[in-house]
């Protein structure tokens, strides 16, 4: 998700990942403000919260 403190968060990617699994999104189109950058969060699924599982979320410029 990408957090607008003015309009609401904006969906990047729904998207399943199997365990050990890897995937990498391209948000250029989600920079904005006066600061140049995608404000971002990671939003876990409730069913995954129920899980014994780890998750990892790597986020770069």
């Amino acid at each position: 998700m990408e957090q607008d403190p003015v309009n609401p968060d904006d969906e990047v990617n729904t998207e399943y990942i199997p365990p050990g699994g890897c995937h990498t999104w391209n948000v250029a189109s989600y920079v904005d403000g006066t600061n140049g950058k995608a404000e971002l969060y990671l939003a876990i699924c409730n069913w995954c919260k129920d899980r014994d599982y780890q998750t990892r979320a790597d986020f770069w410029d």
